[in-house]
């Protein structure tokens, strides 16, 4: 999907959902699948097997992700993933999924850096420098002359923590 809520699956706008189709009707050449609100690993997995119960295809067990929407371009795989996935971007929003992505789409690593290694979401690298930073060390009169933003940008390349850009324009910082 193009990141739009389709109004017509009747999901919340903000929901995760994954669009599940039959594998062997796919196959066929036939649609047959159903939208799957990404709330509870069992509940999708039943939502799945009666999906799969009103096949064409009587025999039909396998199935696939054939389209998804609020993950923030992660293409969940597995309903366990999808469903922490959900999970993580209900409390920490676009930004897990930019985590997820650069974890390899490993959900355990990204909760462990998202629960661990978080340190907020800031307008700048340079505004979360400066929250960070005792300045108190430094002589008053030079405290007008410490430049946040390039010292920000300088943790980031030594790698001691890693910016991640949102959408509109924060960046959530996570420490390496």
């Amino acid at each position: 999907m193009d990141g739009r809520p389709s109004p017509w699956l009747g999901l919340p706008d903000d929901s995760a959902a994954m669009y599940v189709g039959c594998l062997r009707a796919w196959n066929s050449g036939q649609l047959h699948g159903a939208w799957v609100e990404c709330d509870d690993v069992d509940a999708v997995k039943l939502k799945i097997n009666a999906m799969l119960a009103e096949s064409p295809f009587k025999d039909a067990s396998a199935w696939t992700v054939l389209d998804h929407q609020g993950f923030h371009g992660c293409t969940p795989k597995t309903v366990t993933t999808a469903v922490g996935l959900a999970g993580l971007i209900g409390e920490h929003g676009e930004l897990a999924a930019l985590v997820m992505a650069c974890c390899n789409n490993d959900l355990a690593r990204t909760r462990s850096r998202l629960t661990h290694s978080f340190c907020g979401i800031w307008s700048s690298m340079g505004d979360f420098a400066e929250s960070v930073s005792d300045v108190t060390l430094v002589p008053k009169r030079f405290r007008g002359h410490i430049d946040f933003q390039s010292m920000g940008e300088a943790w980031t390349r030594a790698g001691e923590y890693t910016g991640y850009w949102l959408s509109d324009g924060r960046v959530g910082v996570i420490s390496e």
